[in-house]
């Protein structure tokens, strides 16, 4: 009987994990779309500035996503949790590299760097297919 009661809450564990990685890849999502698919019939430089802040909050997903992958490496190993970490991990390797340059880029700016919609283009295109994955 306990025994059965543990499996449960351990099956509970990580159905809440696996859905907390799925609303994390569903937001990111969402909002790269809305950078990638914003009407640009704006001049390139008033659509830049329109779309920066948004970069900017996709960019700062790399917290959360740390936070999310600690879940993950918490619950019980299961086949769907190994498989969502590996694809985490994947996104986790582009916050590291090219985004980590972009963020060193704000820091150390002059005042003149702009954060470009396609700062997000592989973040995107890695998140998409992650959501595709899931939602087939």
């Amino acid at each position: 009987e306990k025994a059965g009661e543990r499996l449960s809450e351990l099956e509970e564990l990580n159905s809440a994990a696996l859905l907390l990685a799925g609303s994390w890849i569903e937001g990111v999502y969402i909002s790269t779309s809305i950078v990638n698919n914003y009407p640009d019939d704006l001049p390139e430089e008033s659509r830049t500035l329109i779309l920066e802040p948004l970069v900017k909050i996709v960019m700062d997903q790399k917290t959360s996503l740390y936070d999310l992958l600690q879940v993950m490496n918490d619950v019980p190993e299961t086949e769907d949790v190994t498989s969502m970490r590996a694809e985490l991990e994947k996104v986790k390797a582009i916050y590291d590299g090219e985004l980590a340059e972009v963020e060193e880029q704000i820091a150390n700016n002059t005042g003149d760097f702009v954060l470009q919609p396609s700062t997000l283009d592989n973040l995107s295109a890695e998140v998409s297919r992650i959501r595709g994955s899931i939602v087939e």
